[in-house]
């Protein structure tokens, strides 16, 4: 979360998943899959195996 109020100021976040792909269910190539997202005061990033990537691809591997 990001603070509005007083006191001292937040510039970002981040909350971070690692999955266990040991049984190949997502189809990614790797036995974990780490999924975060840096939360910013004007723009959010997504990464997917710690390479940014576009929010719809943080998706896409979900959508089976």
């Amino acid at each position: 979360m990001l603070h509005e109020g007083t006191g001292p100021r937040v510039i970002s976040a981040y909350v971070e998943i690692i999955f266990d792909n040991s049984d190949g269910r997502l189809p990614i190539d790797k036995e974990e899959v780490y999924l975060r997202r840096v939360i910013g005061s004007k723009k959010d990033n997504y990464f997917l195996n710690k390479k940014m990537v576009p929010r719809y691809l943080s998706t896409f591997c979900w959508m089976n």
